[in-house]
């Protein structure tokens, strides 16, 4: 049986925007839901992280257009809010707010990353929001995982 204790999943932006019926749905949010449920569920589940997505109060660069855009979105407290049952797990997985597309933006994530040798993304949001946290973390990855998962994670980082 694998050796989940240097796994790493990370389970990002589940937040109520992107589920059916909403602003910003997402096609296959329950299916995603579901599956990251399974797994941290799982009597023998790998460490995990939940992030979510907030909007900076004094954003810069890029952001201060994405955020006027996006500002009624971004100001409704439901929409910011964790699907449900991913939520309740807070008491037991930790919940990292960014302010940024990528999860590596955030210490606490680069932290839980140091010794772990495969990294588990669960996510239902844009492609942006996977290149941005994939895309970076690839010469990091590519240095501790066997050859066969550099070409799985090859593969998975392009459309």
């Amino acid at each position: 049986m694998r050796d989940v204790s240097k796994d790493l999943l990370l389970a990002i932006d589940f937040q109520n925007v992107y589920l059916p019926g909403n602003d910003w749905a997402c096609p296959g949010s329950v299916d995603a839901i579901t599956n990251t449920l399974r797994i941290l569920n799982a009597k023998n589940a790998p460490d995990a992280l939940i992030t979510k997505y907030l909007a900076p109060e004094h954003p810069v660069g890029r952001w201060i257009n994405y955020n006027q855009e996006y500002k009624d979105i971004n100001d409704n407290a439901f929409y910011s809010e964790l699907e449900a049952r991913i939520g309740a797990l807070a008491d037991r997985i930790p919940v990292i707010s960014k302010d940024t597309y990528s999860s590596l933006k955030t210490e606490q994530v680069l932290s839980a990353l140091k010794d772990k040798e495969a990294v588990v993304l669960t996510i239902w949001v844009t492609r942006s929001s996977i290149c941005m946290t994939v895309w970076p973390a690839r010469p990091r990855i590519r240095r501790r995982v066997p050859d066969r998962s550099r070409k799985i994670l090859h593969r998975s980082t392009h459309w």
